[in-house]
């Protein structure tokens, strides 16, 4: 299994633990400064949560930087992520650090001083380990270039409030737009608005990628809208 150290416990973190762990191939410690969401998400999950500053070489220790595989610092300020990621890589030798920048003028300078992968609020968390891992399943076609918009490959869950309804009375997220849709024996139909979205079927869409959290939950995971409303 692979190791993954996350520092900061706010909302971003903790719909990341949840993928994480959905998808039973990661040992994940959390280092968190608050003592209340530390416990939350001990609590919550059962991991391993430090209660600490994620930017002190001794708490990072604790947590067991020196055997991380990737490294994720999702705090809410740019400096404490970029020193944390810079301790991980520096003193811990990890071998892949991400960040979370929260003023996009930041991304060049913790670019420049080492971090791996930077993403805002607007990137594919996809992307941030391996991008297989906070959409698995769901896949990007092509994502256009000065622009937000991206083409998706989206597979049918049967769970899905989607499932059986026709293109024009579902009320798709944003401004996304199914442009293809397969099924399941390799039939490609031309999106038409009675066509009826079946289980099995994959969905090519184009939409913004603010949106593909909400997409992913609804047509991919809708277990986890379940979850979350039981919590």
């Amino acid at each position: 299994m692979k190791k993954v150290i996350i520092v900061g416990g706010d909302k971003v973190a903790y719909h990341l633990i949840r993928i994480l762990e959905s998808e039973h191939k990661y040992e994940i410690t959390v280092v968190e400064t608050r003592l209340d969401t530390s416990q939350r998400i001990a609590n919550t999950y059962g991991i391993k949560v430090i209660n600490g500053d994620g930017t002190n070489v001794d708490v990072l220790e604790r947590a067991g930087a020196a055997d991380a595989d990737v490294f994720i610092a999702l705090t809410g300020k740019d400096e404490n992520n970029l020193i944390a990621c810079q301790i991980a890589k520096l003193k811990f030798k990890v071998d892949y650090t991400i960040a979370k920048v929260n003023n996009p003028k930041n991304s060049y300078i913790l670019k420049v001083l080492g971090v791996d992968q930077i993403f805002s609020a607007t990137d594919m968390i996809a992307q941030m380990i391996d991008q297989e891992v906070a959409y698995s399943e769901m896949s990007l076609v092509y994502n256009f270039e000065k622009n937000t918009k991206a083409i998706i490959k989206v597979p049918l869950n049967s769970a899905s409030d989607a499932a059986g309804k026709s293109l024009a009375e579902y009320d798709f997220v944003g401004d996304s737009r199914v442009v293809l849709v397969t099924r399941e024996d390799g039939e490609a139909l031309i999106p038409t608005g009675d066509l009826v979205m079946q289980n099995g079927d994959t969905l090519i869409m184009v939409c913004d990628q603010k949106n593909f959290e909400e997409i992913w939950l609804n047509f991919v995971r809708p277990d986890l809208i379940k979850k979350s409303d039981e919590e």
